[in-house]
């Protein structure tokens, strides 16, 4: 790791060493081992202010123009890296984000009330997202690597680990197998020509989950009719062989080019490719497309028939589980990052960043369940309401978390400057992720955090101090309502 110096002169554009050099842009103490560790995703998942709400003061108006333009010029840089990555071609920092960033500061130091901005922080977080881009393609400044979360259960353990009915793996596999059953029952029984393709259906179409199945079920059957209408029309116009194996050379491309982008598309260039293979083989491509579309009907009906009625795992009944999941993961997040801001920076954040992960696979978690819910029957298609508003709610709260910690610069002073209010807003998440809070007594705690934090992000004597409470009331008042929530939630599951 280089010290902050040798970093600034590693930069050798002319708006980045300008902006290192901006008396406004404050440098991060120890950059190498403690800014290094802010990384962009966790200053891009950040929320610092209700903006809907500030977008009406006219006085932000420029302002707010000014950050939607720099928001604009980091993902074209964020681009720009990207392909450097994949062509190895030296990225090249863009000149204009740099100026851009300096207007930005001009403007918000000119403002009646530049230190108790709200704008303040989000573009201090701007500025520092700028600077690990101008930095981020130089090799030198990486040379220490950090540690990964590694598994370390044996094979044999995983393996044992699945063998339990609640692991929706090992539902989906005896889901696979009778389906498998039937369908070859099936094809036995009534003798069909080409049955086989009935097990490839079933095995293509059934998912672990219903709305998955039902998305390809669609996929599969549409796919399936418009390569046979397709490709019988175009067989009649290349009727020479030469024609034909050109037009299955070309399917077969196109198949695993749209495999992992479109797989609707993708279906259509297997059956054409199935067609020409069959007529070059024995001249039956055309005999075979109608097995084909039975086949494909049998094995998707089998298939959904599967997960439909064998076991389903409805979102409602999970939701509690992932919400108490995700609250749990934001309140070992928010822990990790207090315990940030009381100890000085190490070359290490293993910790952290597992945690960080951990939340936001939990939230991610959350939000695929909301929109699987939608797909699902509407008889089972319970507490959708409730889903989206906790789903908006924990993705607020995870936002909110991670600009408190991409803001540990601010730790200054004894025990980082951190109010003590820190601690009750992590021992109420904490108490939302164990049991919903259902009694008076608890809400009105609530309330009574909430309203302190209110008032220190108004009354704080220092700018830096006013803004940790700021990022703490927003923490804590949507964990508030996120409690509220939470017992409806848990109540009506319950009675489910």
């Amino acid at each position: 790791t280089l010290p902050w110096r040798a970093m600034r002169s590693r930069c050798t554009s002319t708006t980045c060493a300008a902006s290192w050099a901006a008396p406004r842009s404050r440098p991060c103490a120890g950059w190498a081992t403690s800014c290094r560790r802010r990384s962009l995703h966790e200053r891009a998942a950040s929320s610092h202010e209700r903006y809907d709400l500030l977008s009406h003061d006219p006085r932000n108006k420029d302002l707010l123009d000014g950050i939607g333009q720099t928001l604009l010029q980091l993902s074209q840089a964020i681009r720009l890296f990207a392909e450097s990555l994949l062509t190895q071609i030296p990225y090249r920092h863009p000149v204009s984000l740099g100026w851009l960033l300096n207007v930005l500061q001009e403007k918000l130091a000119h403002s009646s009330s530049a230190e108790n901005s709200p704008l303040s922080l989000l573009v201090t977080n701007l500025d520092h997202s700028h600077r690990s881009l101008c930095n981020l393609g130089d090799d030198t400044l990486r040379t220490i690597a950090p540690r990964l979360a590694r598994d370390q259960r044996s094979l044999l353990q995983r393996f044992r680990d699945q063998l339990n009915w609640h692991h929706p793996r090992l539902r989906h596999a005896i889901r696979l197998s009778l389906c498998f059953l039937v369908g070859f029952g099936i094809s036995e029984m009534f003798n069909l020509r080409k049955g086989e393709w009935i097990i490839l259906t079933s095995l293509f179409v059934l998912q672990p989950n219903y709305s998955e199945t039902r998305r390809r079920l669609y996929q599969r059957i549409i796919g399936t009719l418009t390569g046979v209408v397709g490709g019988i029309l175009i067989v009649q116009l290349l009727p020479t062989t030469p024609g034909e194996v050109l037009f299955m050379l070309v399917s077969a491309f196109a198949f695993f080019f749209w495999l992992k982008k479109n797989y609707s598309i993708s279906v259509v260039f297997i059956t054409t490719f199935v067609l020409c293979a069959f007529n070059l083989v024995s001249d039956q491509g055309v005999t075979l497309m109608l097995p084909r579309i039975t086949d494909t009907l049998i094995g998707s009906a089998l298939a959904y028939l599967s997960v439909r009625l064998l076991w389903p795992d409805w979102q409602h009944k999970r939701l509690p589980l992932l919400l108490d999941s995700a609250l749990r993961e934001n309140a070992a997040y928010l822990k990790a990052i207090i315990e940030e801001y009381r100890r000085p920076p190490t070359a290490d954040d293993f910790s952290y960043r597992v945690a960080r992960r951990a939340a936001h696979r939990a939230d991610n978690a959350l939000v695929l369940a909301w929109q699987d819910m939608q797909l699902e029957p509407k008889r089972d298609r319970r507490m959708l309401e409730q889903s989206f508003r906790l789903t908006y709610l924990n993705h607020a709260l995870l936002s909110y978390i991670s600009a408190f910690g991409a803001h540990r610069q601010l730790n200054e002073g004894p025990d980082g400057g951190l109010p003590h209010q820190a601690a009750e807003v992590l021992q109420a998440l904490e108490r939302a992720s164990l049991k919903p809070c259902q009694d008076e007594g608890c809400a009105e705690a609530m309330r009574v955090l909430v309203e302190a934090l209110r008032r220190g992000a108004h009354e704080a004597p220092q700018s830096i101090t006013r803004n940790q409470f700021t990022l703490l009331f927003n923490i804590a008042d949507v964990t508030s309502q996120i409690m509220q929530l939470s017992s409806k939630v848990h109540s009506d599951g319950a009675a489910n």
